[in-house]
């Protein structure tokens, strides 16, 4: 997500507020395992309204794959929770 929204005016308080309803979406959820698509769903649905370029720079960057949606997994466990996962 930060790197989607790079050199874009988007608030640094507005990209935490989104990972912040990411994480929790993630572990209100009933499912064990959440795949990268999923995350990548969430992590779109965030930045649509944030900034349409950052959308879709993001959605380039994943081109379907879930690809980069592991990328921001990654990053947004890591500073929300202190422990880095990997999907």
């Amino acid at each position: 997500m930060l790197r989607a929204c790079e050199k874009r005016p988007v608030p640094l308080a507005e990209l935490e507020k989104a990972t912040d309803e990411i994480e929790q979406a993630i572990q209100n959820s009933l499912d064990r395992e959440i795949s990268t698509e999923k995350i990548g769903e969430l992590v779109m649905e965030r930045l649509k309204p944030l900034d349409e370029v950052a959308y879709v720079r993001f959605a380039r960057a994943s081109n379907g794959s879930g690809r980069g949606a592991g990328i921001v997994c990654v990053h947004f466990t890591a500073t929300a929770s202190g422990g880095c996962w990997r999907p």
